[in-house]
């Protein structure tokens, strides 16, 4: 049971060949994460990246200015000539990691949504997980089960499977929607055909939201509910790019 749940899992090798990003895009990411979304988790790992990046620059810049410092005499054999050399390195460092700072901080803002989108993927793989918890305790407790609960549990499985292919779908799709968006504005019509397929998956969503799922429907409600709200962030996208 736990392998046919596995299969539903986003992991992160399809994640990066979906999103194909370079450095400065997962840069930016970061960024997005910790600034609009406020998620505190990934404060380490973008200060990490800011601190290697100062110091990656420094160290680049240090003799590039001993060298300059010392053609034009400015670099005398005491202390302070060192020190000189130090400074204007930092000071020079700490403003090209600004100006890089500027530009990615624009496009953090264009790369918003898909911090949004992984997040929900983040929700949607700890629902396989529980789900697979919950699929393990399932089938222990089943031989205390009649055979008519076992049946109705079985097609809320079956109910709740086919809500969460929809669900994964959905954030696949909206990922290459916005791939698609960010590469070139002028490609509309994948742009709607995508569109149409994330209708698609929010229709038959809604059709499991009025079924009995017995011990799967708040895992079911998860489910849509994570399905909801990706739809809702395309289609405010969209909105806004009208």
């Amino acid at each position: 049971m736990s392998e046919s749940w596995e299969s539903l899992y986003i992991d992160r090798a399809e994640l990066e060949e979906l999103l194909n990003f370079d450095l400065l895009s997962t840069w930016a990411l970061d960024i997005s994460r910790v600034v609009f979304l406020c998620q505190k988790r990934y404060r380490k790992s973008l200060l990490f990246t800011e601190g290697c990046s100062l110091f990656l620059v420094f160290l680049l810049l240090f003799p590039i200015n001993l060298i300059l410092f010392r053609k034009l005499d400015w670099l005398s054999n005491n202390t302070n000539g060192l020190i000189l050399v130090l400074a204007s390195t930092a000071f020079l460092s700490i403003f090209m990691v600004l100006i890089l700072n500027y530009y990615l901080w624009f496009k953090a803002k264009q790369v918003k949504i898909f911090a949004v989108i992984l997040e929900k993927v983040k929700q949607y793989n700890d629902l396989i997980e529980h789900l697979k918890l919950v699929a393990e305790l399932d089938s222990l407790a089943s031989q205390d089960k009649n055979s008519t609960i076992d049946n109705n549990n079985s097609q809320s499985a079956i109910e709740l499977k086919t809500a969460l292919a929809l669900t994964k779908n959905s954030l696949i799709k909206s990922i290459e929607l916005e791939k698609i968006i960010n590469r070139d504005r002028n490609l509309a019509n994948n742009r709607y055909q995508l569109l149409a397929k994330l209708e698609t998956n929010l229709v038959n969503l809604v059709s499991f939201s009025e079924t009995d799922s017995n011990n799967y429907q708040q895992l079911l409600s998860e489910a849509i509910e994570i399905g909801l709200s990706v739809h809702q962030e395309i289609r405010k996208t969209k909105t806004l790019q009208q």
